[in-house]
């Protein structure tokens, strides 16, 4: 998997320009996703450098996700592993929102 470093870079160079207070709060969220660095933001509330570092974890966010998805689409699925309840299939499970609204009210 590649580093929050190279993450960063690779969604700098192909990305809107940014602020570096922006990328920092977005390698921050990386850094926790990836190695467990906890996230301190080093600015003070109500400040623009606040509001772009908290824009910034918002993009790490959504980076984690993206990185998340091309990992699963490269491997093959876990969930295919895990173990169902027993008398459950795939397509037996079913929860509230597969019920009929005749069936709710009932």
């Amino acid at each position: 998997m590649k580093t929050p470093e190279q993450i960063i870079a690779s969604a700098q160079a192909h990305g809107d320009r940014r602020s570096p207070v922006y990328w920092r709060g977005a390698l921050d969220v990386l850094r926790f996703r990836l190695e467990g660095v906890r996230i301190q933001c080093p600015f003070k509330a109500g400040t623009v450098e606040f509001d772009a570092y908290f824009s910034g974890n918002d993009r790490g966010h959504a980076l984690w996700r993206q990185v998340c998805c091309d990992a699963d689409n490269l491997l093959p699925s876990l969930t295919a592993k895990v173990p169902t309840r027993p008398g459950e299939g795939r397509n037996q499970g079913r929860n509230r929102s597969d019920r009929s609204k005749s069936q709710v009210l009932q």
